[in-house]
């Protein structure tokens, strides 16, 4: 895979601007990952802001299996991005050192990670109970006397 190919997730940026009639050389550009990147971390923050809230709202139902649950969401969602994270930065790096293949590596651990963090938002949401039929509680058997049984 050509370089070029990592065109989509990059931006130039000069480190700064050379003085006009300057000996100093041109300053090499910095390569950073580009927006749609960044909108993975983004989204992964999301994410985990959505476990950490649904982990509240247990805690206020005072149920122990819901907490357990959102708990264990919180702590995926917050293992992805903080991973996530690291692999931004080894993109960056690899993205600056012209290393393609790492850059590549990078990238795609940083995707799947953005996918482990849109499942722990997932299971979190499914932690709390939903609401569902009203059940009733006892039930309650009437014995009518003085009715034939049904004759077969």
């Amino acid at each position: 895979m050509a370089f070029a190919a990592f065109a989509a997730v990059l931006a130039v940026a000069p480190t700064s601007v050379a003085r006009a009639g300057s000996d100093e050389p041109s300053p090499s550009p910095v390569v950073r990952p580009g927006s749609d990147v960044q909108a993975l971390l983004d989204a992964m923050d999301a994410n985990a802001r959505v476990a950490r809230e649904v982990l509240g709202v247990a805690r206020s139902h005072r149920r122990a299996d819901e907490v357990r649950c959102s708990d264990e969401a919180l702590s995926r969602a917050d293992m992805a991005l903080r991973r996530g994270r690291e692999d931004f930065q080894a993109l960056t790096a690899a993205l600056t050192a012209r290393d393609e293949k790492e850059a590549a590596a990078a990238l795609h651990r940083l995707q799947a990670r953005a996918a482990a963090s849109r499942d722990a938002a997932a299971i979190a949401r499914g932690c709390l109970a939903r609401p569902g039929p009203r059940v009733p509680e006892k039930t309650e058997v009437t014995v009518v006397r003085g009715v034939p049984a049904p004759v077969e």
